[in-house]
């Protein structure tokens, strides 16, 4: 009896012996497997990981594309980090001699492929979608309908009727996952991000409003080429304005035709339209364009000057004149030139 009593605890142990190897050598296989890259060269693979995807499909992609060499091992990974919740789509880069380990805080980080986009300053809210349109972000009719959009205007917090001046230029990062609706929230947060510095820094004497300065800054931006002469020709907008003179801005002028053609005419000139300031007296009714940093500064601070009047040096810069008749020399001396 005791002898059956003891091969039984013998043959226990030596079950458990084999239990506890086998266990411990499929914990080292799969310590080994999340520490280990699926292939011994370095591959680089795009993978798209589309939005709702579940872990099963996500892994057999990964799998697919040689990420990772088993499947399985890959879930239970997931699920051991309770990170099945977590996995964030887009398209991404690995290469092939990634760990699984690397592999999932990737795709926790959401490190996905960046794209960039850069918004030049002065351009028009047209410009602007035509742009986005060109990088596949939709349709120019889509894009230009949500810059219009009251009930996604209001959403951003603007109260102007449509997106025109809030377009931030700069270079924006964006992944496959983001649309023109994430992008357009990015620009008018950088917006409002400068413009706020600005307003707060404006000058005490500046009379204008926010949306008069922002007008004002689109007018400068269209008008300027260099930046020094940006505050200077904020100062001449703003002289006129206070002396009641029509601003007679030309860049105006050409926003509010349907059709330009690349040169202003006089019939151009005698098309009123609430944007023709050589007929309506004040600002125009809204932004002429998206104006950079430089231009709302000038416009918030234009300068101190006496000049009223400026006409284009055809070498980027402007000569600038407190009368009229110093003016009417200037455009025939270089008017005169350019011809």
């Amino acid at each position: 009896m005791n002898n059956i009593r003891k091969t039984t605890k013998i043959t226990s142990l030596l079950i458990l012996f084999v239990l506890l190897v086998t266990l411990s050598g499929m914990i080292f296989d799969f310590i080994l497997f999340i520490n280990s890259p699926a292939s011994s060269k370095a591959k680089l693979r795009q993978v798209n990981i589309p939005s709702g995807l579940d872990v099963d499909n996500i892994t057999r992609l990964l799998f697919d594309n040689g990420i990772i060499s088993s499947r399985n091992k890959f879930k239970l990974y997931v699920r051991l980090r309770g990170a099945g919740a977590r996995l964030k789509a887009g398209e991404y880069q690995f290469t092939t001699f990634m760990s699984p380990r690397d592999v999932l805080e990737k795709l926790l980080k959401g490190e996905r492929i960046l794209k960039k986009i850069t918004v030049p300053e002065g351009f028009t809210m047209r410009q602007v979608a035509g742009l986005m349109a060109e990088h596949h972000l939709g349709s120019y009719e889509e894009i230009l309908a949500l810059m219009k959009n009251r009930d996604f205007i209001k959403e951003l917090g603007i109260d102007a009727p449509t997106l025109e001046g809030y377009l931030f230029p700069d270079t924006y990062l964006y992944s496959s996952t983001q649309g023109p609706r994430d992008i357009i929230k990015e620009m008018v947060r950088q917006f409002n991000e400068h413009f706020e510095k600005i307003w707060e820094n404006r000058a005490p004497d500046n009379p204008l409003s926010r949306y008069e300065i922002l007008i004002l800054a689109s007018m400068v931006e269209k008008e300027a080429m260099v930046d020094e002469e940006r505050p200077l020709i904020a100062g001449v907008f703003m002289n006129r304005l206070k002396k009641g003179m029509l601003l007679q801005c030309d860049p105006t002028v050409i926003y509010g035709l349907e059709k330009f053609n690349g040169k202003l005419t006089r019939k151009d000139l005698a098309n009123r339209t609430p944007y023709n300031t050589y007929l309506v007296k004040g600002l125009p009714p809204g932004p002429i364009c998206n104006p950079g940093l430089s231009s709302l500064k000038a416009a918030a601070n234009p300068a101190p000057v006496k000049y009223l009047f400026f006409v284009s040096t055809n070498n980027g810069h402007h000569y600038f004149s407190e009368n009229i008749r110093d003016h009417i020399n200037a455009v025939r001396k270089y008017q005169r030139r350019r011809h």
